[in-house]
């Protein structure tokens, strides 16, 4: 695993709204909100149609899907967003070590299951068989003045190895995700909601 330039914890908040395109189906217009919270921990919402009175024509949230239809304004990057959307929005709350959460995102037809599968006792299985849970590599730490969980990599025979699923861990957002993020145009004041 390439370890990624990351950017460093921030004291302040990020947080704007972006006008990004319009639904093709009906061409209403869609917005999405971007927050890197103190913690560096970012997260994307969406709305397709805002209205003023804080409903919305069409659907808000996790717009992903919907997004793969939409025609994005000219300085938009659609695949960049969709990309980092998918990847890296909740980097706090991922239920795996690297080492795990890096097999995941290499297999997922492994981790493809439908109700009443549970999605936890799945991956647990899956990652046991390729001797991923425990991680072989990493231990669990907390970190109070983050207010978050941290994985440590083992450095020895004391530490108990981390047990996918027995804490949200955060992700460090790489530099290039964060730049991208604040490279959206701000268009806040012009928001409906």
């Amino acid at each position: 695993m390439t370890t990624p330039t990351t950017a460093t914890a921030t004291t302040e908040m990020y947080k704007k709204a972006t006008h990004i395109g319009h639904h093709t189906a009906d061409g209403l217009a869609v917005w999405i909100e971007t927050e890197i919270s103190h913690n560096g921990s970012l997260l994307i919402t969406g709305v397709i149609g805002p209205k003023r009175n804080g409903d919305s024509k069409g659907p808000c949230g996790q717009i992903v899907e919907d997004l793969k239809d939409a025609e994005f304004l000219p300085g938009i990057d659609g695949e960049r967003l969709l990309e980092v959307w998918e990847r890296w929005h909740m980097n706090n709350e991922q239920a795996g070590s690297p080492d795990q959460e890096d097999y995941i995102r290499a297999n997922p037809e492994l981790f493809e299951v439908k109700y009443p599968v549970s999605h936890y006792e799945n991956a647990c299985g899956v990652l046991r068989s390729a001797g991923l849970d425990p991680s072989p590599n990493y231990t669990l730490g907390y970190l109070a003045e983050l207010g978050t969980y941290w994985y440590n990599v083992l450095d020895n025979e004391k530490d108990v190895p981390y047990k996918y699923g027995s804490g949200w861990l955060k992700e460090q957002l790489p530099l290039d995700v964060v730049e991208f993020i604040q490279s959206l145009p701000d268009d806040s004041d012009e928001y409906p909601w």
